[in-house]
């Protein structure tokens, strides 16, 4: 048999490619994301026109919802806000409630790395207001509630946010001898400082 007749018989018998499994498949994802993205609008559009009531304001809803996201009751802003300190302007449109940690090496990444943007953006612009809330993980972060102590009561001589950088930009060295030192650092009359952290009702505004 020649080389050219033996390969013609090889192509006559190769098989064909096939692609329907791929290709059904990257169609069902397709629609799978479609939906995915339906949904999400729909919510959006059901949150933008019933505002914080879940039975739809003033209206009823353009769109169902799904339960699992659907908020049991309206959500009171002025309590979740409480008293705690903030940035930015306080009739800034958006309001920014963080719920944090002084001890968490999460929560400073996020005040080195992302905290610096917001402020930028959208505090020093006036569209947010950035809301810190203390919520110390005792069972792993032992300085945790006394550093959360420590800015509440440099706040009492108004001097929240001076402090709660200085024990972020110094957390590996978190400790209550750090914690002095950094009331004195940025002014604070520390005796009044150290008379406010002992007392029970700056603890009682941390646990709250």
């Amino acid at each position: 048999m020649s080389e050219h007749a033996e390969h013609t018989e090889h192509s006559e018998h190769k098989p064909t490619a096939q692609y329907s499994g791929p290709k059904s498949d990257q169609i069902k994802n397709y629609i799978i994301v479609a939906l995915a993205t339906a949904l999400i609008v729909l919510g959006l559009v059901w949150i933008r026109d019933s505002g914080s009531n879940p039975t739809g304001g003033t209206g009823a809803p353009t769109a169902a919802l799904p339960s699992v996201l659907a908020p049991s009751a309206p959500v009171d802003m002025k309590a979740l806000v409480d008293d705690d300190s903030f940035m930015g302007d306080e009739n800034a449109p958006v309001t920014i409630i963080e719920f944090s940690d002084y001890q968490c090496p999460f929560c400073g990444r996020f005040f080195s790395q992302t905290l610096p943007q917001i402020k930028e953006k959208y505090i020093k612009t006036g569209k947010v207001r950035l809301v810190y809330r203390d919520f110390p993980l005792d069972s792993i972060h032992s300085q945790a509630t006394p550093a959360a102590l420590a800015a509440n009561c440099a706040g009492e001589q108004g001097k929240y946010f001076e402090y709660h950088d200085k024990i972020f930009e110094n957390q590996p060295s978190l400790g209550s001898v750090s914690l002095k030192q950094w009331a004195g650092d940025i002014g604070l009359d520390v005796t009044a400082w150290e008379r406010c952290i002992a007392d029970p009702a700056q603890l009682q505004e941390v646990r709250k």
